[in-house]
């Protein structure tokens, strides 16, 4: 390194050493290419923040298939399958469950009495309303003598109607839409009518032509949820409740009137907890008098010869909103969250380091005229004498090709939710195959990456593997009750490009509490 030199190591005891150029780079670095599958979030994305951080050399990126193939060396690999397996997971989901209940009263009553208001007068004598009837004749003539009586064509009602009637209306309509929603994302929903609206117009040559356009009449609600990780949701909110009215039209063009009735906010609750938006009321009341003109102005006695009428209206809309927490934000372990990235020039590059010796192991032979045969005298040395540890072999141990399996999973989980567990094979040997089985508790959890729910699933990790050198899975807590579980790598089978079997440790189980 001070030196500005770089290596590769060959096999135990040979390096190959180079100038550190990036022309040398060229010739001697070797570059991987490896495909990288893009489940949950946007391509574009997951390559802008790999540019940003790893420099990558050739970067391809395949829209239609949502992956990308980049070219670089094997420690850039090793970061972008950290980082894009600390990146790639599923969106939060939340199940709204919103009730809206519309609220409408109506009392109506009519108490007095109707006593006959009008005098009818026809040019044909006894012509009129069915439930008019002639009144006394004031002239002695008979029918048959004349018919030029002008007094027969006069009719009054002759009836006298008295009121006692309440009429009570109790109207409640009750919707109940559920619906999923994923994090940040708006969701609409529409309870109504379409209205048609005629529309006709006149060309020049006189043409007429009609259109019909809809009118959205009803109730409106635009949803759009934000969840945390402390499975709190806030609730964007837009109610809308409109209603036809009275129709206004000018020359051929046909209008309503909409009553609306209108709330925006933003609400913030648990998992589970419910709250209520309410107060959007109209109120109509309305009274009316009728009686003889004259006789309904009097202090005390006009009330006898008055009819009267009361209607009162009243709605109101209350809607309440009950999120359930269905997927929450995947939350990486410190493991995950915080590694090594190497350094400004090579990025995913471990970090130089060297190994405790034994004393003396690297001393310089005694400069003068014996110093030749001193140096080579060392290797003559007696058996019970500690040879010199070769300098090479330290070089290859400093960059270890043992391979390590990890498996990480959170510590505690709630009941019905779900969570991922990362399992990772960390090793320099990009050749390796390793299979593996995963051992599980079906009663308590859930595997949700497809294939059967047996309580154990086959893992292959590998270069030529879908999943590289790090799988991914979703579990679900079904466990109906509190209680502890485990997750274990039961068995695991390594072997390098020859063939040979490799020796790998099993990680320690994952243990998980369901709270």
């Amino acid at each position: 390194m001070t030196n500005q030199l770089a290596y590769k190591i060959l096999n135990d005891n040979t390096l190959l050493i180079y100038p550190d150029t990036p022309a040398k780079q060229k010739d001697y670095q070797e570059l991987v290419v490896r495909s990288f599958h893009i489940a949950n979030t946007d391509v574009k994305q997951m390559v802008a923040m790999i540019r940003g951080l790893v420099k990558a050399k050739d970067i391809y990126v395949n829209e239609k298939l949502n992956l990308f193939v980049i070219r670089d060396t094997l420690e850039a690999i090793r970061l972008v399958e950290r980082l894009v397996a600390i990146n790639d997971f599923p969106d939060p989901e939340v199940m709204l469950d919103i009730e809206v209940l519309e609220l409408s009263r109506t009392r109506v009553m009519e108490l007095g009495p109707k006593l006959p208001q009008s005098v009818t007068f026809s040019g044909v004598p006894a012509v009129g309303d069915a439930a008019v009837a002639s009144v006394a004749k004031f002239s002695a003539i008979s029918a048959a003598q004349s018919t030029s009586d002008g007094l027969r064509n006069f009719t009054v009602n002759n009836q006298v109607i008295i009121d006692f009637r309440k009429t009570l209306t109790v109207d409640d309509i009750l919707a109940n839409p559920r619906i999923r929603v994923k994090n940040r994302e708006k969701a609409k929903i529409l309870l109504g009518d379409k209205i048609p609206i005629f529309q006709a117009s006149t060309t020049a040559t006189g043409l007429v032509s009609q259109n019909v356009t809809y009118l959205d009449v009803g109730l409106k609600v635009e949803v759009e949820p934000i969840i945390s990780f402390n499975n709190e949701v806030s609730v964007k909110v837009a109610l809308e409740v409109s209603t036809l009215g009275a129709s206004e039209s000018s020359g051929t063009t046909r209008a309503f009137r909409i009553g609306t009735r209108s709330a925006e906010t933003l609400l913030s609750s648990k998992d589970g907890e419910t709250q209520v938006l309410a107060g959007l009321i109209r109120d109509n009341d309305r009274k009316g008098f009728a009686g003889l003109a004259g006789l309904i102005d009097l202090p005390v006695i006009g009330r006898l010869f008055t009819s009267h009428s009361f209607n009162r209206e009243s709605t109101e809309i209350i809607l309440l909103i009950t999120p359930y927490v269905m997927r929450n934000i995947t939350q990486p372990t410190k493991l995950e969250s915080e590694f090594y990235s190497g350094t400004a020039a090579a990025a995913g590059k471990l970090p130089a380091t060297i190994r405790k010796i034994a004393p003396k192991s690297l001393a310089i032979a005694p400069a003068g005229p014996s110093s030749a045969s001193a140096a080579f005298s060392a290797p003559m040395l007696s058996d019970d004498t500690e040879a010199i540890p070769n300098p090479f072999a330290a070089a290859a141990q400093a960059n270890p090709a043992t391979p390590t399996l990890s498996l990480q999973a959170p510590a505690t989980v709630a009941m019905d939710k779900e969570f991922t567990a990362t399992i990772r094979l960390m090793t320099q040997n990009t050749k390796l195959e390793s299979e593996l089985e995963l051992v599980y508790d079906k009663g308590m959890l859930e595997l949700l990456d497809g294939g059967e729910k047996s309580g154990s699933r086959t893992l292959k990790l590998g270069r030529e593997e879908p999943n590289g050198m790090t799988a991914v899975l979703r579990f679900k807590a079904v466990s109906p009750n509190p209680g502890s579980t485990n997750i274990t790598v039961q068995s695991i089978s390594t072997r390098n490009e020859k063939g040979e079997s490799v020796d790998v440790d099993l990680p320690s189980p994952a243990i998980i509490e369901i709270q």
